[in-house]
């Protein structure tokens, strides 16, 4: 496998996990937890927490992954 072939693969796993921590986030939220535990449990601000995961609204449908 060449660097690049290596670099490309790596990605796909970062993309992988970025939507993983996406979903528990949202499911972490639909289970109660306040944006300040998420934001804690991620090392960001609540506010950024907040930001980054209330687009994905109340519809599970709009749940990162929906479908994959």
């Amino acid at each position: 496998m060449t660097r690049l072939q290596q670099l490309a693969d790596a990605q796909l796993q970062v993309n992988d996990w970025k939507l993983k921590v996406d979903v528990l986030a949202v499911m972490a939220r639909r289970e109660g937890a306040s944006w300040v535990q998420i934001g804690r449990a991620l090392g960001m601000s609540k506010q950024a927490a907040q930001r980054r995961f209330s687009a994905f609204g109340d519809a599970p449908e709009s749940y990162p992954g929906h479908g994959a």
